[in-house]
């Protein structure tokens, strides 16, 4: 098997991602005439040294490489997003800022996963959703529709200053009946007062809301479960001298970490379970090529003998060769 020049194949890749701009990996393998294997494999490296970067978004499956530089080009493939995410993104494409909590929970939730388009910003106390074509220095505060539409509205229309109290009193004098109604109305709302207050009263009491008190301790008994193991994660990690840059994810059973140690950033995937399986590397190799950085494990138990098996193979795997059967010479013969 012939040998791979690695410097000339990582620079063809460069050349077609500059030409092209973000591509898949087998467009890249047919432009530079190896296996798609292999050239996973060079993506890979190129990802970890920095090169090239990797999207979040999928097109059948696999997602796009391209230059840092061609960022923009990611905006043609806009059209592989579900339809949620598409009318997330043309609003914020429109836009260019949006508030969270002005979006109706859908969009909240396709915002979320816009993890290429999308770029939260936190200005007071609101989160604001930012094109990635947008630099945050251009951010705006942008107008609520109903806003506009009442700005609008006031320059059209002046209602007219009316004193409600001595209006009501006029008509009241003019007719008994509607002082009756308006009597009636002033105990009715008294009755609803002190109805709320009772309610108020009632919600406070032990004998009614027993679910509601044992929910809040099981509440309270995850919450601290959860802070437990993550300090656990961040005291191994400072110990190891590590810089926590985020905290991707933390709950009792999982922590995944951003870090940061001599000039190099990884991800952290902490398992909180007493046995790590091949599944689990799988599903953290997958996390961390999408973020294109290398990543490591720690758990407060021991790989599992299948685990420990698959890594000492992958670490002696070279390659595959293709043999060719006898039928398939017959045929070429033939």
């Amino acid at each position: 098997m012939e040998k791979l020049d690695s410097k000339r194949v990582k620079s063809e890749i460069v050349h077609f991602l500059r030409n092209r701009g973000p591509s898949l990996p087998i467009q890249v393998a047919r432009a530079i005439k190896i296996e798609t294997l292999f050239t996973s494999a060079f993506l890979s490296e190129m990802l970890s040294e920095g090169t090239i970067k990797i999207s979040h978004l999928k097109v059948g499956g696999s997602p796009l490489y391209y230059l840092p530089e061609t960022l923009n080009l990611l905006e043609n493939f806009s059209q592989h997003l579900n339809s949620k995410e598409k009318e997330a993104f043309e609003l914020l494409k429109k836009n260019r800022f949006v508030e969270d909590t002005e979006q109706p929970p859908a969009i909240r939730v396709a915002l979320r996963s816009l993890r290429d388009f999308a770029f939260p910003l936190n200005k007071d106390n609101k989160v604001y959703w930012r094109y990635f074509l947008v630099n945050e220095e251009n951010f705006k505060i942008p107008k609520r529709e109903a806003e506009i539409q009442g700005e609008t509205r006031a320059e059209e229309i002046k209602e007219p200053q009316i004193n409600k109290e001595e209006s009501t009193n006029e008509i009241a004098e003019e007719n008994p009946k509607l002082k009756e109604i308006k009597e009636e109305l002033l105990r009715k709302e008294q009755e609803l007062k002190k109805a709320v207050e009772e309610l108020e009263k009632l919600k406070t009491s032990s004998q009614l809301h027993p679910l509601l008190r044992n929910r809040k301790k099981t509440l309270k008994k995850v919450e601290k479960e959860n802070t437990d193991f993550l300090d656990k994660v961040k005291n191994v990690m400072q110990k190891q001298e590590f810089t926590i840059i985020n905290i991707e994810h933390a709950d009792k059973k999982q922590v995944i970490l951003k870090v940061h140690k001599e000039n190099k950033e990884s991800l952290v995937f902490a398992l909180n379970k007493k046995r790590v399986e091949e599944e689990d590397l799988i599903k953290s190799y997958r996390k961390a090529l999408q973020s294109g950085l290398p990543y490591f494990i720690i758990a407060i138990g021991e790989l599992s003998k299948k685990t420990k098996e698959a890594i000492e193979a992958h670490q002696k795997f070279k390659g595959i060769i293709k043999l060719e059967n006898s039928q398939e010479k017959e045929n070429n013969k033939l």
